[in-house]
């Protein structure tokens, strides 16, 4: 393609189409004509030497040769306009514009007071705080840097661990008068389950586990599904089954005796939050290295998020007495 950076602004138009699924859509958010934006697909077109689009009168469909332009170019554009954000804002000063996202209910538990810290902190800083449990492509999403659970997928980010996450299989008093405590976790097939679905996937849930040091994966037989944790845990208190829990979501409970933890010493305890943000080949903008590092110290406290050995040496006494009495 000759005189590539002449077509720059074609491109934006092009994506714009793309993402906003149709001409006079992506007209209004460019503040510009369909008539212009035509002209641009239309250069484009004959600089490539092929068609980019499918056009109907009700949607608008990409090529072969539309979709493999978008996906190289909706990734550029992106990088470009972070480029342009960091030379604005001030790559090297604590200032300018900071997108951070983070799962729903940690975020909103313990990213949210974090990030009101940060901004006393550093005033200067704008922060966009999203809470959204849909997994962030950094690279073509626009954010800075995600708050996540799992491990990334991308080997253009760092992730640093941040949390951990075991998964507590945890009950109501009430229901382990009703129940027996298992012993070993495939026993939980036969007991009355809460299980989690992904919201927007559907996907529903296995339970892991660690037994006789290998990693076990058990799929229970829920009489309640559910596509949030909070509610989940509420089911928990409200005696309707045995959930498996976030360390966070389920430790005040099990501390104030509400919840107890079974089989406790089964949690996987490699499973963790971490902070993730792109690998860059240049400096990482002060603001972003600010906020990492504001982040793992705010969440430097164990605690907060898994039984300390104490009480994990507690409640598995506790479960084994619990499964011996009944058994008994």
């Amino acid at each position: 393609m000759d005189n590539n950076h002449g077509l720059l602004p074609d491109l934006r138009m092009f994506t714009c189409v793309v993402e906003c699924q149709g001409f006079s859509a992506a007209a209004r958010q460019l503040g510009t004509s369909t008539a212009a934006i035509s002209r641009a697909i239309r250069r484009l077109e004959h600089a490539l030497g092929g068609p980019l689009l499918h056009r109907t009168t009700r949607r608008i469909g990409l090529t072969e040769m539309g979709t493999q332009l978008h996906a190289q170019a909706h990734e550029r554009l992106r990088e470009l306009q972070r480029a342009l954000d960091d030379v604005k804002s001030g790559g090297n000063q604590a200032r300018g514009v900071l997108r951070v996202t983070a799962a729903q209910t940690f975020g909103r538990r313990f990213v949210s007071q974090a990030v009101f810290d940060f901004r006393i902190l550093y005033p200067e800083i704008e922060v966009e705080f999203t809470l959204n449990d849909d997994i962030t492509d950094l690279v073509s999403s626009g954010y800075h840097v995600a708050i996540r659970g799992g491990r990334p997928r991308s080997a253009r980010v760092i992730s640093r661990p941040l949390a951990p996450a075991p998964l507590y299989t945890c009950a109501s008093p009430a229901l382990l008068q009703r129940h027996a405590a298992p012993q070993r976790v495939e026993q939980f097939r036969d007991l009355p389950c809460i299980g989690f679905r992904f919201r927007h996937s559907g996907e529903r849930l296995a339970w892991e586990f660690v037994e006789d040091d290998r990693q076990r994966t058990v799929d229970v037989k829920p009489g309640l599904w559910v596509d949030d944790t909070e509610v989940a845990c509420e089911a928990a208190l409200a005696g309707l089954g045995f959930a498996q829990l976030p360390g966070y979501m389920a430790l005040a409970a099990i501390r104030a005796g509400r919840l107890v933890p079974v089989l406790p010493q089964t949690a996987d305890t490699s499973r963790a939050f971490s902070v993730v943000y792109l690998h860059r080949s240049d400096l990482q903008p002060l603001r972003e290295r600010l906020f990492v590092e504001h982040l793992l110290l705010s969440m430097s406290d164990r605690s907060d998020f898994e039984l300390t050995s104490q009480e994990l040496g507690h409640w598995s006494a506790a479960s084994a007495t619990l499964a011996n009495t009944r058994r008994a």
